[in-house]
């Protein structure tokens, strides 16, 4: 970059998607949640962190109003649903309970989706281009999981057997 063009400053909205973009990127919230891990109550309390860190980026940029209107309509619309469901089953111990549990990485995985999408829009809005975040790969392979199901013997050996007393 040459003395006559110096890097232009970012904007409040620019600096505000990068601030909340690195919350964002750095959570279960746009990553896979696999069966083999995670903890779902943990999964939660992150979504729940989303909107003090969105507050804290609209507070520290102020004139971040695209930035601003866009992720109160993302944790609005479709984060706070998810959070205010499993808030009192969380409380309860339901999200503790397999068929919780289960309901709840279900929620998750659709709103993975949007806040997926909403990544890569906050990306274009801080940066001016395209990127996608790789996922996470899975804990165990596809082979590794196949082994867990494979067929186990049964019974006791025959090598094994106290041999039956001959009369």
């Amino acid at each position: 970059m040459s003395e006559d063009n110096p890097p232009a400053e970012p904007t409040p909205d620019q600096s505000a998607a990068h601030h909340f973009l690195a919350e964002l990127r750095t959570r279960i919230s746009i990553q896979p949640l696999p069966y083999q891990a995670g903890i779902e109550a943990s999964a939660l309390e992150s979504l729940w962190q989303l909107f003090a860190h969105a507050r804290s980026a609209i507070q520290k940029y102020p004139g971040c109003s695209r930035f601003a209107h866009d992720v109160a309509d993302m944790l609005n619309v479709h984060v706070r649903p998810v959070t205010a469901k499993w808030h009192r089953a969380h409380a309860e111990g339901r999200l503790n309970s397999r068929d919780g549990a289960d309901e709840f990485r279900e929620d998750l995985a659709e709103l993975r989706n949007v806040l997926w999408k909403f990544a890569e829009d906050l990306h274009c809005l801080a940066y001016s281009s395209a990127f996608a975040d790789q996922p996470t790969p899975p804990v165990m392979s596809t082979q590794e999981l196949d082994r867990c199901f494979e067929p186990m013997p049964f019974g006791i050996a025959a090598d094994r057997l106290i041999p039956a007393a001959v009369a």
